[in-house]
């Protein structure tokens, strides 16, 4: 790798690559084991983003801070056995910490600095793909059981749980003051009070939901699988307005720009 800018400026200086193995594997067993790859960044005050190869077999969402001028860094994941998708979130508070979620079942915490497993979280249920949340020392993420889950940041204890349903796939929480919003695949969006766990309101979509909410100005924009952008009333849940896409499932999250 060869040291150069991005697009958006940001200088990478190298990147290094770290395994991390899980605590119960040995000869006998099979490993549960990936590798962080990790762009180290000096300067610059946009995120860069980690570009994704063949051998990233990785449902990732890298995120970070580079706001305070600092050296900083962009992780993505690759796993083993490439069949394992995994999901990935940095926190941006010091140290900074990396949060996964596996198809096994677990989510995990690791210190972005020294690359060590700080704790692990299991759900009781099913894949965790959804990207995980990080907002007030708590860790919002969704999981293929149909439960959105919120675990303490710092030392992985389950503070509340909350049963959608139907699966959480692709869908990321999003934090807005005191709610969690997220879709599932049976085209619900769900508004849940952030220190309760407790339904604030539903709206049904005409399709399944992978889209992550998008919420600007009181609004929450999210796409589903019956072509439709919906734009809804964060307060209420009431839909607002929505745009039908001619041809195909809205899959992508939305962005908003000024």
């Amino acid at each position: 790798f060869d040291q150069g800018l991005s697009d958006s400026g940001v200088l990478v200086t190298h990147i290094n690559r770290s395994r991390i193995v899980d605590d119960n594997c040995d000869d006998t067993n099979t490993c549960n084991a990936f590798d962080l790859y990790q762009a180290v960044v000096v300067e610059g005050a946009q995120p860069w983003p980690t570009a994704t190869q063949d051998q990233f077999n990785a449902t990732s969402t890298p995120s970070s801070d580079f706001n305070d001028g600092t050296p900083s860094n962009v992780f993505a994941i690759f796993n083993e056995p490439s069949t394992t998708d995994m999901s990935v979130s940095i926190g941006v508070k010091t140290p900074r910490m990396l949060y996964v979620g596996t198809n096994d079942d677990e989510i995990h915490a690791l210190n972005a600095n020294t690359h060590t497993k700080k704790w692990t979280f299991t759900t009781p249920g099913d894949d965790v793909i959804s990207s995980p949340t990080v907002a007030d020392g708590t860790l919002y993420t969704g999981s293929k059981d149909g439960t959105l889950y919120a675990v303490n940041a710092t030392d992985g204890t389950s503070e509340w749980e909350y049963d959608t349903g139907s699966e959480i796939a692709l869908s990321s929480p999003t934090v807005d003051r005191n709610r969690v919003y997220v879709g599932s695949l049976d085209g619900t969006v769900h508004a849940v009070d952030t220190e309760t766990g407790t339904s604030e309101w539903t709206f049904s979509a005409g399709g399944a939901i992978n889209s992550s909410p998008t919420i600007h100005q009181e609004r929450l924009y999210v796409g589903a699988y019956d072509s439709s952008l919906y734009a809804l009333d964060i307060a209420t849940g009431t839909q607002e307005w929505v745009f039908t896409n001619p041809s195909d499932a809205i899959v992508s999250s939305p962005t908003y720009a000024e």
